[in-house]
């Protein structure tokens, strides 16, 4: 299985990247599939802060990520 994580810039008022969202995908679709929200939440973060080049994708900004409310 391909992983995809989603990075949705958040602006401030004068349009300037201030942080990040961060979104789980799977595949080529660039869609949720409906995989458990745990899950999902698990795979973004282990792809983001444990791989080598996950701060690359941060560009030194913060990142948002939606916790369901189990793991929380």
């Amino acid at each position: 299985m391909e992983l995809f994580v989603a990075r949705q810039p958040i602006f401030d008022r004068n349009l300037s990247v201030v942080a990040y969202e961060l979104l789980y995908r799977s595949g080529a679709t660039n869609a949720y599939d409906g995989t458990d929200p745990r899950s999902a939440t698990a795979k973004v973060l282990n792809a983001v802060f444990y791989s080598p080049d996950g701060h690359n994708l941060l560009a030194g900004r913060p990142a948002f990520v939606n916790f369901p409310e189990s793991l929380i």
